[in-house]
C-alpha cells in the first residue's frame, strides 16, 4: 500500500524516487509543488509537513514527525519521534522604536 500512496503524491512532489509515504501523512500546500525530495526518503506515520520543504536524500522521519514550511533538510538524515521544526516566526515590534523608547 505504501508504494500507491508515494506513486499517487509523485506528480504533486519534485522527487528523485519513490518516497515511502506512512499512513496519515498530512502535505499542506500540496498543488502548490513546494516539496522537493531526493532519494530514498522515508516518511513514517502520522507525520505533517507544511511546505514549502526540501529534503535531502536518505531521510529517514518516525512517527508524529512535524516539518513546518522553509525547512530545509540535509543528506543522511534520521529524525527520531515526535519531533517538531518550528521555523515560524512573527515580528513583535521594530527594534529600532524599541531602542528610542528605552
Amino acid at each position: 500500500m505504501w508504494r500507491i500512496r508515494g506513486l499517487i503524491l509523485f506528480p504533486f512532489i519534485k522527487c528523485a524516487s519513490v518516497p515511502y509515504i506512512g499512513k496519515n501523512v498530512y502535505f499542506i500546500e500540496l498543488l502548490t509543488r513546494k516539496y522537493i525530495f531526493g532519494k530514498n526518503v522515508h516518511i513514517s506515520n502520522f507525520c505533517k509537513l507544511i511546505g514549502p520543504i526540501e529534503i535531502g536524500d536518505n531521510v529517514s522521519m518516525s512517527n508524529n514527525v512535524e516539518i513546518r514550511h522553509h525547512t530545509v533538510i540535509g543528506n543522511n538524515v534520521g529524525i527520531g519521534p515526535n519531533t517538531l521544526f518550528i521555523t515560524d516566526t512573527h515580528e513583535l515590534g521594530n527594534e529600532k522604536k524599541e531602542s528610542e523608547n528605552t
